[in-house]
C-alpha cells in the first residue's frame, strides 16, 4: 500500500502543477484527450535532505535550479521521438511529461528511464566537480537519483485521477517498491480490469460423511503463462498498486454471474479483503442483484474473510458485516490456525464456517501436535455452532487423520483440482471416501486403523555404533525411540532411550557397549503390527506382552517396511477420545447411543452384507401425553421406554445388538432377523403392563386423557401405546441401502400406525 508520507506528496505536486491547476485542466488534459496517453519520468536525489542539513540551504538550491536545466535539456534528447510537454520540479523531485502518437513498450520505457537517470547523474556530478562552491559536496558526496517512471492513460473519470495513479507507480518503482515482473504484471493488470478478463477456477467442498460437495470456492486467475496467473502475484500486486477494489469487484461479480453452473443448494465461497467492505460499490446492492438474475439467494454465498490483519477495528468490521448477514450472507475466516489474528477473527466475527489452513493439515498423520490442535478446533467449532473445513488436502493419509478426528468437510487438490468448468472429484478420493464408509464400525469399533496413527521416526542399522546412537539421543531431547533396521530396510529391532541409558550406567556399560554395534543392545523382539489392524485390537496386543515391555511403543510395518512408532500414550488417548465422541454423540436423555453410532452399525452390516433386522419403535399419543402431564413427565416416558427396549433386547437379543435413541419419540434395535419377533412381542408385552403406571390414576381408569387439539379443542386420546415396525435386510432379504431400509420402515410405520393400541408390523 502507498505510504501516507508518498500520497501526500502526490498530491502536493498534483495541486502545485500549474498545467492543473486551470480550469478546464489546460495542458495536460488536452493531451490525454487527444494523445490518450502521458509518459511520466520522476528522480529524486538520494538522501538530499542530509546534504541539504550538511552544506546548507543555498548551495543545495543551487543544485536544484541546475538540475531542473539538466533534466530538461538530457530529457528531450532521452524521450526522442516523443515530445516533452513540460518539466517540473517540487523540492528535490523531478517529473518530466512527455507524450507521442503511440505509448512506449514497458521494456522501452524502462530503458529510456535508466538512460535518463544515468546522463543526469553525471551531468549534475559533472557540474559540481567544476563549482569551487560546492566543491565540498563532491568530495563527500557523489550524487545519486531514484529514478520512476509511469503511462497515465485517458479516464472518462478525472485527468487528476489519471495523473495521480501514474506518480504514484512512477514513485514506487523508484523507491524500489516495484520490481520489473512486477511493472510488466502491472500494465497486464489494468487491461485486465477494465476488459474483466480473468479466469475463475472453482475447487469443490466436500461433505466427508456422505461425498456429496456443498459448495465451490471461486478463485481467480490470470491469464495462462502471464505474470500474473498466479494469484500469489496477482492480488499483491493489485493490493500495492491501489487496484485491490476494482479487481475484487471485476472477479466477484463474475464469480456470482457464473453461479448458475451450481446445483441448486450449493453455495459459492466468494474470497473477500476486509477493506473492501469499505467500498461503496460493494455495499450498493450490486451482489444481490446478479444474484437474483442467477435465481439464487444470499444464503447461497459464503464472504471469505481472507487477510485478517487488515482488520484493524473488529468492532466497526463486525457492525459492517452485520449489515450482510442480515441479508442472508453467511461468513467463513479463512486459514485459521496459521497466527493469532485467525484466532482473534474467529472470537470476534463468530463465523458460520471455521476454513483451517493448510499449514496445520500438512503431514497431520505424522505429527501428534498438529492432530491435537485439530481436534480441539473440531470440539472449538461444535460448541460455537460454527462448520470446520480442512483446507489443502492433497493426500490420503491427510484426508484419513481429518476424518477420524472429527473434520466433517475439507477441500484441496486431493479431492479435486480448481478448474473451470466445475471439475469431477477425484477417483482416489472417492474410493479413499467409500473405503473409510464401509470400514464403519458400532460404537467400540468405530476405531481407526493404527496405520492412520502411526508417527514418524529416526531410523538406525544394526551395524551402526551404539556410541553415535546415544548422540543422537543427546542431541535431540525429544527423542525417546529409535527403530533398528537390517540391510534389506526392514525392521528387526527398537532402541529406546530409557533402557539404553539403564545399560550404559550399568558398571563398565558404557565401556561394553558404545564402540560395539547397536544390536548388541537392542530390542530384538519388539512388537511390530501390520498398518491395517485396528487400534482395539494393537492394543490387546500391546497388553500381552511382557511386563518389561507392555509400555514400549510398537512398530508399524506395510509391506514389510516400516512406517513409523506408536506410542501406548497415543493408542490409549485415540481410543479415549473416540469413546467420549460415542458418548456425546448419546442421547442425553435416555443414554442411548445416537445417530452417529446407529449408522456406524447399519452400514456395518450393509457392508459386511451381515443379515439384520432394524426395528422401528415409535411411540403412539406421545404428544398429548405431553401437553396433558408436562415435559418432565414426558422425559420419564422416553426414559421408561429406553429401559424397555433395554432390557427385552438383553434378555431376548444378542450380545452385539444395539438398541438406539433416534430423537424425541423414536428408538431403533438392530438386532438379527431370527430374534426380532421375539422382541417385537416381548416389547408390546412389557409396554402395555408398564406404561399405565406413569398415567393418574383417573386417567389409567378411562384409559384415556383429556387434551387440547391444535384447533383449540378438547378431545380425548388413548393412553400411549407403541407402534414397532421391523425391517429385515441382508443377504436374502431385499433393503440393501440406506434409502431402501428407509422407504420399507416408511411403508411398514404407516400400516402399524393405522391399528389401534400396540401394534407390531414386520417386512
Amino acid at each position: 500500500m502507498l505510504s501516507s508520507k508518498f500520497a501526500t506528496k502526490i498530491s502536493t505536486i498534483i495541486n502545485h502543477l500549474p498545467f492543473l491547476s486551470n480550469s478546464p485542466l489546460k495542458g495536460l488534459t488536452s493531451y490525454l484527450q487527444n494523445k490518450q496517453w502521458v509518459g511520466i519520468l520522476y528522480l529524486d536525489i538520494v538522501k538530499f535532505s542530509l546534504i541539504e542539513e550538511k552544506f546548507g540551504p543555498d548551495s543545495c538550491a543551487t543544485i536544484l535550479q541546475q538540475l531542473e536545466i539538466t533534466c530538461k535539456n538530457i530529457g528531450v534528447e532521452v524521450v526522442s521521438p516523443y515530445m516533452v510537454i513540460k518539466v517540473y520540479r517540487w523540492g528535490d523531485d523531478i517529473c518530466l511529461f512527455f507524450t507521442g502518437d503511440s505509448s512506449p513498450s514497458i521494456a522501452e520505457f524502462q530503458k529510456k528511464a535508466y538512460k535518463f537517470k544515468d546522463e543526469v547523474r553525471s551531468a549534475i556530478n559533472e557540474f559540481l566537480a567544476r563549482s569551487i562552491k560546492l566543491k565540498g559536496i563532491l568530495i563527500l558526496n557523489q550524487l545519486d537519483f531514484h529514478v520512476g517512471y509511469a503511462i497515465a492513460r485517458s479516464e472518462k473519470s478525472s485527468c487528476n485521477k489519471a495523473v495521480y495513479k501514474a506518480l504514484k507507480e512512477s514513485f514506487l518503482i523508484a523507491k524500489n517498491k516495484y520490481n520489473l515482473e512486477e511493472v510488466l504484471g502491472l500494465e497486464i493488470l489494468k487491461d485486465l480490469i477494465t476488459q474483466s478478463n480473468f479466469r475463475i477456477v472453482y475447487q469443490p467442498l466436500v461433505n466427508l460423511s456422505n461425498g456429496e460437495i456443498i459448495g465451490y470456492e471461486a478463485l481467480t486467475r490470470g491469464p495462462a503463462g502471464s505474470v500474473l496467473e498466479s494469484p500469489g502475484m496477482l492480488f499483491p500486486l493489485a493490493e500495492k498498486a491501489g487496484l485491490l477494489y476494482p479487481l475484487e469487484k471485476v472477479t466477484r461479480e463474475k464469480a456470482l454471474t457464473e453461479m448458475h453452473r451450481l446445483n441448486q443448494g450449493e453455495m459459492l465461497f466468494l474470497n473477500i479483503n476486509p477493506t473492501i467492505l469499505n467500498d461503496p460499490s460493494f455495499s450498493s446492492g450490486r451482489t444481490k442483484e446478479i444474484l437474483q438474475k442467477t435465481q439464487r439467494m444470499p444464503q447461497h454465498v459464503v464472504f471469505e474473510i481472507t487477510e485478517r490483519t487488515a482488520i484493524t477495528n473488529f468492532s466497526a468490521f463486525r457492525k459492517a458485516l452485520e449489515h450482510y448477514r442480515r441479508q442472508g450472507f453467511k461468513v467463513a475466516i479463512d486459514d485459521v490456525g496459521a497466527g493469532y489474528s485467525s484466532l482473534q477473527s474467529v472470537a470476534e466475527l463468530k463465523p458460520d464456517f471455521i476454513k483451517i489452513d493448510r499449514s496445520l493439515i500438512a503431514n497431520i498423520h505424522l505429527d501428534s501436535t498438529k492432530q491435537a490442535l485439530l481436534e480441539t478446533f473440531v470440539v472449538f467449532s461444535r460448541k460455537i455452532n460454527s462448520a470446520l473445513i480442512a483446507e489443502g488436502i492433497e493426500t490420503r493419509e491427510e484426508l484419513k487423520s481429518v476424518i477420524r478426528l472429527g473434520v466433517n468437510t475439507a477441500q484441496g487438490f486431493y479431492i479435486a483440482r480448481p478448474a473451470n468448468p466445475l471439475p469431477d472429484l477425484n477417483t482416489d478420493f472417492k474410493m479413499s471416501l467409500k473405503e473409510k464408509t464401509t470400514r464403519k464400525q458400532d460404537a467400540l469399533n468405530m476405531l481407526p486403523l493404527v496405520g492412520e496413527i502411526v508417527q514418524a521416526t529416526l531410523y538406525v542399522n544394526t551395524g551402526d555404533a551404539t556410541g553415535d546412537v546415544v548422540a543422537k539421543f543427546q542431541q535431540n531431547k525429544n527423542l525417546h525411540n529409535v527403530v533398528v533396521l537390517d540391510s534389506n530396510e526392514q525392521p528387526v529391532g527398537l532402541i529406546t532411550r530409557d533402557k539404553l541409558f539403564y545399560k550404559l550406567g550399568k558398571q563398565y556399560g558404557f565401556d561394553l557397549y558404545c564402540r560395539r554395534a547397536i544390536d548388541l543392545s537392542m530390542d530384538k523382539q519388539p512388537l511390530i503390527i501390520e498398518s491395517n489392524i485396528d487400534i482395539d485390537t494393537a492394543a490387546q496386543l500391546a497388553m500381552q506382552r511382557n511386563v518389561d515391555q507392555i509400555y514400549d511403543p510398537f512398530i508399524v510395518i506395510e509391506n514389510n517396511r516400516s512406517l513409523g512408532l506408536v506410542s501406548i500414550r497415543q493408542l490409549l488417548d485415540t481410543i479415549s477420545n473416540l469413546k467420549m465422541a460415542v458418548a456425546r454423540s448419546a442421547n442425553p436423555l435416555t443414554g442411548l447411543p445416537g445417530n452417529i453410532v446407529i449408522e456406524a452399525e447399519l452400514l456395518k452390516r450393509l457392508d459386511k452384507n451381515i443379515p439384520y433386522a432394524a426395528i422401528y419403535i415409535d411411540l403412539d399419543n406421545f404428544k398429548g401425553f405431553n401437553d396433558r402431564y408436562g415435559f418432565e413427565r414426558g422425559d420419564l416416558a422416553l426414559k421408561m421406554t429406553g429401559r424397555i427396549l433395554t432390557d427385552v433386547t438383553t434378555q431376548y437379543g444378542s450380545k452385539h445388538d444395539l438398541v438406539g435413541h433416534i430423537g424425541g419419540d423414536d428408538f431403533i434395535i438392530i438386532s438379527k432377523p431370527s430374534q426380532a419377533d421375539t422382541i417385537c412381542q416381548k416389547i408390546i408385552d412389557r409396554f402395555a403392563e408398564t406404561a399405565p403406571n406413569i398415567y393418574d390414576q383417573e386417567d389409567r381408569a378411562k384409559e384415556s386423557i383429556t387434551t387440547v387439539d391444535r384447533q383449540g379443542q378438547k378431545v380425548q386420546i388413548p393412553i400411549m401405546s407403541v407402534s414397532i415396525v421391523s425391517a429385515k435386510g441382508g443377504p436374502k432379504y431385499n433393503p440393501v441401502s440406506f434409502e431402501q431400509l428407509a422407504e420399507t420402515i416408511a411403508v411398514l410405520k404407516k400400516k402399524a400406525k393405522a391399528i389401534p393400541g400396540n401394534a407390531y408390523v414386520c417386512q
